[in-house]
């Protein structure tokens, strides 16, 4: 039997519009969480949203890019 409980991954407040307006679709989290991919909820105050995490990418802190910086 699957477990159906979704993942709750805290986010601040601030950022819920941009995800919901669709400009905020990443994030850089701490640790190694390659079993995240599927449905999840983001909580942060007032808010939650459900979403779909579609891939996670690791990579150690010295290796994040510009890029990535920009995206989260």
């Amino acid at each position: 039997r699957r477990n159906m409980t979704l993942r709750r991954i805290g986010l601040k407040p601030a950022f819920f519009a941009l995800v919901e307006n669709g400009s905020k679709r990443s994030t850089i989290r701490a640790g190694t969480k390659s079993n995240m991919v599927g449905p999840a909820t983001l909580v942060g105050g007032d808010f939650a949203v459900a979403v779909e995490i579609t891939s996670v990418e690791i990579k150690r802190f010295g290796d994040l890019t510009d890029v990535d910086a920009e995206r989260d």
